[in-house]
């Protein structure tokens, strides 16, 4: 990383390997009075199902085709996907309902911190799950880092008029870039674009003015529009509704597959880390996700997500298996010309700057 970087702090983040109660009989038990009408119906996966919540489109395939048949053979279990966004909100909601239907979830360390601190997730067991597979500082108390990515600013040239927009300035001038904007429905990667947009130094992002981001943001709303999921962020640039769009690498990879012109910088990109995390009580057992992680480390497996989605992977031994002529579109390779994202300050704050993010783009 480079040295202007805030420097992640890890006491937000600590690893610890305690072990949690495996509730999958319980859920059986819920499950059989329901069907019986003792109390109000709940969505249970199947007994053979395992759950992983992602963010949709390509993504789904990825894992599909990555993970599917590794975890059949170790657990027993079919991989099933949901793709509809796997928001630390929607984790909350299943805990609160007592209705949690994911197994492990697709998800930034601040937020699986969050989650954890708040008795929402379980513990990473580091007994069966081997840290020495991801990069430094991605084994944490409460997730591990599945792929790494950053967030840019993807550009369709074809539909540039003149100079191409280089910077986050440039992508909040609207004046001499014109055209539609996309930006994504949560604060995380958004914040740190509209500061630097708004002028601050990398050097000097953490902690976050979210008021400030927040002012920068609204300028641009009359000119943009707000991606839920990935696979959204992919459609709106693919379809030419936007000029540019405020994204996730892995998912600006996979539309210059499809549409000649799109391009972007990894300049003051902001570099993060994305997670396996695990609710508590999740349906198919803490063990069987604790083994899914761990395979799904291997670096065959995360070479195989590269190819399809872009996801760079957290695992060094998976970076050496990708082609020469892939690497440009590996973020990790551009680590030194990037933010690095201070996950611990989302653990702490981000849940108050997404409220206040999600209020202001709505109002």
């Amino acid at each position: 990383m480079s040295k202007k970087n805030h420097e992640m702090d890890q006491s937000a983040l600590d690893l610890d390997t305690s072990a949690g109660l495996n509730r999958r009989s319980f859920l059986k038990m819920l499950a059989a009075a329901s069907a019986a009408g003792a109390i109000p119906q709940l969505a249970f996966a199947a007994d053979d199902e395992f759950v992983l919540a992602n963010w949709g489109g390509t993504a789904e395939k990825a894992v599909m085709e990555a993970f599917a048949d590794p975890l059949k053979k170790k657990t027993g279990l079919s991989l099933v996907v949901d793709g509809s966004g796997a928001m630390a909100g929607k984790v909350r909601a299943m805990e609160e309902a007592k209705n949690v239907n994911w197994d492990v979830m697709d998800i930034d360390l601040g937020n699986m911190a969050q989650l954890g601190t708040a008795g929402f997730a379980e513990e990473i067991d580091y007994s069966i799950v081997d840290k020495s597979k991801v990069l430094p500082g991605l084994a944490t108390r409460w997730g591990v880092g599945n792929y790494l990515f950053s967030y840019v600013f993807a550009v369709n040239e074809k539909k540039v008029k003149g100079p191409v927009p280089k910077t986050w300035a440039d992508f909040w001038n609207v004046k001499d870039f014109p055209g539609k904007r996309a930006l994504p429905g949560i604060s995380a990667g958004t914040l740190e674009a509209a500061l630097l947009a708004d002028g601050v130094e990398p050097a000097k992002l953490y902690p976050l003015d979210v008021d400030r981001a927040i002012a920068k943001i609204k300028q641009l709303t009359p000119h943009c529009v707000f991606w839920k999921t990935g696979a959204q962020s992919e459609d709106l640039l693919r379809q030419g509704e936007v000029l540019a769009s405020l994204m996730w690498s892995n998912r600006a990879v996979v539309v210059r597959r499809d549409v000649p012109g799109i391009t972007w910088t990894w300049d003051n990109a902001i570099l993060c880390s994305s997670s396996w995390g695990v609710p508590k009580g999740n349906p198919a057992g803490k063990a069987a996700a604790m083994k899914f992680i761990n395979l799904s480390l291997d670096p065959d497996s995360q070479a195989k997500v590269f190819a399809i989605v872009g996801m760079s992977p957290s695992n060094p031994a998976a970076s050496a298996l990708i082609p020469a002529t892939e690497r440009q579109y590996n973020a990790t390779a551009f680590a030194d010309k990037q933010v690095q994202q201070n996950e611990a300050w989302y653990a702490e704050h981000g849940a108050a700057a997404e409220a206040k993010y999600v209020k202001a783009i709505a109002s």
